[in-house]
């Protein structure tokens, strides 16, 4: 699985939350390399970004209800 985190693309402009994600934005072709070399190392679980790894890190360890609300927190409109 690709889990790509924020990706410049439309899909929060469509989703109404553009403004909530000024930085921490993976350009779309990042993300597809950074994704293919994951693929190729035979990774089964690809996290893309830093910041998207420190989160799925987090939220391992983190209730599943706090990182519910961190995760509505930085993508409500």
């Amino acid at each position: 699985a690709v889990c790509p985190g924020p990706t410049e693309t439309e899909f929060f402009e469509v989703a109404g939350s553009a403004d909530k994600l000024k930085f921490g934005m993976m350009k779309c072709s990042d993300a597809v390399k950074e994704a293919l070399e994951g693929v190729s190392r035979g990774e089964a679980r690809i996290v893309l970004g830093a910041s998207n790894k420190a989160l799925a890190a987090a939220s391992c360890v983190l209730p599943d209800k706090l990182s519910m609300n961190l995760a509505a927190l930085l993508t409500k409109p």
